[in-house]
């Protein structure tokens, strides 16, 4: 994630600010806000918090005192709330420029407009995920510090810690590659179960056409050409005793080859039956052979888990960071420490005045 480096913020009617544009440009390195009014010599309700709210408000339209957009816009005024920051990404300059009454959501590039979505909100979902690198929870978390309203990304759900984490470290490929598997892994599956479907389907045709095979006699023609040979041996002695032993002859022969021709027939219905079980045997094993390379692509898929543990690793290390809490604190102290000690050294600079 790329970092954004602020080079200057413009502010008109936000917050205590009025309808002039006011401008500060950010120098390299620390920047320190001391906020001096000079008419009532005081810092407090010099700006400085609106200041502050403005950068989050010209990312995300929002800002870390959680009021309503109306109530952003100068109270004298009523109108014309604008914020527009300048920054610079991957050494690219930017510019943000954010209103309110109207409304105003608009990004340069290196000096070119960069079309807008119709929809605002997922143009500032595009901005979020494109150009900032986060969302306004996540920068509250570990940007916009403020003691009031801050809240740790450890105290957050775990949805949107793992969420925050994936983002922040570049993570999220690994989230993707799972979910793709596992929709690979879903139609792997769906797929083997249908050919096991289909499987048993063709064994239980083969089964059935085996029994038919085996149930199947054809008929003995050895009868048949025996009743013909005695026919025969009696044809002399029946032709003398009645002229009509030839027409029955004549009969008894068409009978044979009507046989015969039955016997022709089932021979070339077994024939094509043993056709049907030999293409279905043929299939069979190419279905055995597509399961196999299935199996195959799952075992490969397998190595997913390699990269789960390194990422559930990640995920480990990060739980040990819950002793950044205790150094916030500590920071916290030696910033309050620090302003005790500005406030004292402008009493001291009050009193030799």
């Amino acid at each position: 994630m790329g970092k954004i480096l602020i080079d200057a913020i413009e502010i008109k009617n936000f917050l205590s600010y009025g309808n002039q544009w006011t401008t500060f440009e950010f120098q390299q390195g620390i920047n320190v806000v001391l906020g001096q009014d000079k008419d009532k010599e005081r810092s407090n309700g010099a700006g400085k918090t609106s200041f502050l709210e403005a950068v989050p408000f010209a990312l995300f339209g929002q800002i870390n005192k959680g009021i309503s957009l109306p109530r952003i816009v100068n109270w004298r005024n009523g109108k014309q709330c604008e914020v527009r920051l300048h920054f610079r990404k991957d050494n690219i300059p930017y510019t943000i420029h954010r209103g309110i009454k109207p409304g105003i959501l608009e990004l340069v590039k290196d000096g070119v407009d960069i079309p807008k979505l119709s929809d605002k909100r997922l143009f500032q979902l595009e901005l979020e995920n494109d150009l900032i690198g986060m969302d306004f929870k996540s920068a509250q978390t570990i940007i916009f510090q403020n003691a009031n309203n801050m809240v740790s990304i450890f105290n957050t759900p775990k949805a949107e810690k793992r969420k925050f984490i994936e983002k922040f470290f570049n993570l999220e490929i690994y989230s993707k590659a799972t979910e793709i598997s596992n929709k690979k892994l879903k139609t792997i599956d769906d797929k083997i179960t249908e050919i096991g479907l289909e499987r048993t389907f063709k064994e239980n045709r083969i089964q059935e056409l085996l029994k038919i095979i085996s149930s199947f006699v054809p008929p003995c023609l050895d009868v048949y050409e025996g009743n013909v040979v005695a026919l025969q041996a009696q044809y002399g002695t029946l032709v003398d005793m009645n002229p009509d032993v030839q027409g029955t002859l004549s009969n008894l022969n068409d009978v044979l080859r009507d046989t015969r021709s039955d016997q022709n027939e089932y021979e070339l219905e077994l024939k094509t039956v043993k056709e049907v079980l030999g293409d279905i045997r043929l299939e069979t094993r190419t279905y055995e052979s597509e399961v196999k390379n299935k199996r195959e692509r799952i075992a490969q898929i397998g190595d997913i888990s390699d990269q789960r543990e390194k990422l559930d690793k990640v995920r480990e290390a990060l739980n040990k960071f819950d002793g950044i809490t205790e150094e916030l604190e500590t920071a916290k102290a030696e910033r309050d420490k620090l302003r005790d000690e500005i406030a004292d050294g402008r009493g001291k600079l009050r009193e030799s005045s």
